[in-house]
Formats: C-alpha cells, structure tokens, sequence
C-alpha cells in the first residue's frame, strides 16, 4: 500500500506542479516565484531517483510474485 501511495503521489505532484507552471505562464520560469524549482524538485523526484518505476516494480512482485529484477 505504501509503494502505490508513493506511485501515486508522485505522479500527481508533477502533475500538480506543471499547472501551476501553465498558470504562471512565463513567470513560471523566472526567480521571482518558486515554481521552477518545484517543477525541477518534481522532475528529479519523478525520474532522476527513479521512484516512480521502483514503486511500481514493487507493485508488480507483490500482486504477480515475480521479481523485476534479474
């Protein structure tokens, strides 16, 4: 339970933070608001560390009993 809810947090928080680029339009870039650095936070969270892939690899052995990794 606690691999789906990271799954899906973490998705929704990069979901989240783009709108909120969108809504800023240009400004969503710039210093003086703190999106761009959510948005960079998000990505990092999202694909750098790998979370999303690894929670859902977890997911799969528990529902499927097989490993995901060799």
């Amino acid at each position: 339970m606690a691999s789906l809810a990271k799954a899906f947090c973490t998705v929704k928080m990069r979901e989240t933070v783009g709108y909120a680029r969108e809504v800023l339009g240009a400004n969503g870039i710039v210093l003086d608001y703190q999106i761009g650095r959510f948005v960079a936070d998000a990505e990092a969270i999202f694909s750098y560390e790998g979370t999303r892939g690894d929670e859902h690899a977890h997911c799969g052995r528990a529902i499927t009993g097989c490993s995901a990794f060799v």
